[in-house]
């Protein structure tokens, strides 16, 4: 399995659901449950929140809060992608292992579609000083994933295999914007703000930009990724780019870590409630993207109950975690000192 952000995102929460069912003890019917005041596991505290500033904080609070009021407003959305993948440990140590085109669509609150069209692949230069090739990777199925809130569909084209897992009932309407990774949709104020510790890292002199860095607070989340870059664009208020750096991430080591993954949306489409493009949308073609997928010819259908879906989801996410992009192909740039961070 790959990257696919929705997915990522339901499938997690699978996990951390049915994780923290089959910790809680069995209470019989005639009995009160007793006080669980053990609190999760947190993450230390990076150095930089020491330095942060109070009117660093409060410039970030507003952008928050911009964010959230326009990411709310989202009924619908569709963009295509270009992805990046770095993997410095088993790819090449500077460029990129992969690269990939995709689509993106999603409708408010739990239903998305993931789907790259073409996949390119890291092929060393033939000869010294020479500049590396990336060779597409053939086939029909790409990695594909449906989620139409009830389940997600992936296409598992090496098994022939298309895989349901399903949600929990609880987890039902609410599983991509709640996942592990709440930056791309519905964007909450703060829930972000108690999960992660944020930042504003807009290099100087971008005024169309902001940027903005969450490190996880809670181990649960720092399974997942290390932190994350995300660019948000001034004139949408809504992602333009996302940088996933993997959780073993170690620019320090020897050698250095680099492996992430890196998404820069193009062609952005959003209609909100009410919207007369949006109405023609849902009549025509769009909501077919999140129906159940047809089985292709020959293919095997596999359907995970929510136990057996989260096994899969900690064993995605116990691996190394997918590739990035380095700062010179998005133009994200090191840390700053603007606006009160020394």
């Amino acid at each position: 399995m790959k990257n696919g952000i929705f997915a990522a995102a339901a499938l997690a929460l699978v996990q951390f659901t049915v994780a923290a069912q089959a910790q809680a003890p069995f209470i019989p019917s005639n009995q009160v449950a007793p006080q669980r005041t053990a609190p999760p596991p947190q993450m230390p505290t990076p150095q930089w929140v020491a330095e942060m500033t109070p009117q660093h904080s409060k410039y970030l609070d507003e952008i928050l809060g911009y964010w959230e009021f326009r990411s709310n407003k989202v009924q619908q959305y569709e963009c295509q992608f270009n992805r990046w993948e770095y993997d410095s440990v088993f790819g090449p140590p500077q460029d990129h292992k992969t690269f990939a085109v995709g689509e993106l669509k999603y409708e408010n609150p739990d239903k998305g579609s993931f789907q790259l069209s073409e996949l390119r692949e890291y092929r060393a230069p033939a000869q010294p000083g020479q500049a590396p090739t990336y060779e597409p990777i053939p086939g029909d199925f790409l990695e594909h994933w449906v989620c139409d809130g009830k389940a997600i569909f992936e296409f598992n084209a090496p098994k022939k295999q298309l895989i349901e897992r399903q949600l929990p009932p609880e987890q039902q309407g609410q599983a991509i914007k709640h996942g592990p990774l709440p930056f791309m949709f519905g964007a909450n104020k703060e829930e972000i703000k108690a999960r992660y510790w944020l930042r504003v890292t807009t290099p100087p002199g971008n005024d169309k930009e902001y940027w903005i860095e969450a490190w996880p607070k809670y181990l649960e989340d720092s399974q997942n990724f290390h932190h994350v870059e995300i660019v948000i664009d001034q004139a949408e208020f809504l992602p333009f780019a996302i940088q996933v750096f993997d959780r073993n991430w170690n620019p320090y080591a020897q050698p250095p870590v680099h492996t992430r993954t890196a998404y820069e949306f193009k062609n952005r489409k959003t209609f909100s409630q009410g919207d007369f493009a949006l109405n023609v949308q849902q009549l025509n073609l769009f909501r077919r993207a999140f129906y159940e997928p047809t089985l292709p010819s020959g293919w095997q259908k596999v359907v995970e109950k929510p136990a057996i879906a989260a096994g899969a989801v900690q064993n995605q996410f116990g691996r190394q975690q997918p590739r990035g992009v380095q700062n010179g192909v998005l133009g994200l740039a090191p840390n700053n000192n603007q606006n009160g961070v020394r």
